[in-house]
């Protein structure tokens, strides 16, 4: 394989392939709190991008009018 990022596509995260004794000593976590873990762990690392700060103003602008016209 001539690129590192290749290496992510053989193995996929959420699977163990540990053997049985060293999955236990590892928490003995199935598939299901193995991804739940990762998932929280994506979400919890996830940094905002910036946004332009003339698109802020047109998305606020834009939810100001569609509350006022929910409203009425």
């Amino acid at each position: 394989m001539s690129h590192p990022f290749e290496y992510s596509f053989m193995m996929p995260q959420p699977f163990d392939y540990d053997t049985y004794p060293l999955w236990k000593d590892n928490g003995g976590k199935d598939l299901d709190q193995r991804a739940r873990d990762r998932a929280r762990q994506i979400l919890a690392d996830y940094e905002r991008p910036p946004l332009d700060e003339a698109i802020r103003e047109e998305l606020d602008a834009f939810v100001k009018r569609r509350k006022r016209e929910i409203s009425t």
